[in-house]
């Protein structure tokens, strides 16, 4: 038999909005697209030690509304593989990756912002998963 093409590796998100507790509508200082971290001032997350006000669910382009999730659990995109459990901090497009060989408390130290736990796994840079935002 021959080879057939294979299906896209990408994981489906199980949920569509996971379960938010808190939701805002902010306006969007600059481009953002659905599932990134987002900052008090409206702008994508883009080092560990920025404060996160929550995750979008919808893409906004700067100027328009934007709406986040504060407290929950929201569906992120991944910016590396990330195990269920591991605490998340942003990359530098707004991205959940986890604390690259850091305990909590060193992050902590660094004023690294740890702003989730991981409710799914994802394999690679663009997989959805189920984050569980900490308040």
């Amino acid at each position: 038999m021959e080879d057939q093409p294979r299906e896209p590796t990408r994981k489906i998100p199980a949920l569509k909005l996971g379960i938010p507790l808190q939701t805002f509508t902010i306006i969007a200082e600059e481009n953002i697209h659905a599932g990134r971290a987002v900052t008090f001032e409206g702008l994508i997350a883009s080092v560990p030690q920025d404060k996160i006000f929550g995750v979008s669910t919808s893409a906004a382009h700067a100027g328009d509304d934007l709406d986040l999730v504060a407290s929950g659990t929201v569906i992120a995109e991944a910016g590396g593989p990330i195990q269920v459990g591991d605490a998340i901090i942003v990359d530098r497009l707004g991205r959940m990756t986890t604390l690259p060989t850091l305990t909590e408390f060193e992050a902590l130290k660094q004023d690294c912002c740890v702003f989730g736990d991981a409710l799914q796994s994802a394999e690679e840079p663009g997989d959805y998963l189920e984050i569980l935002l900490r308040r």
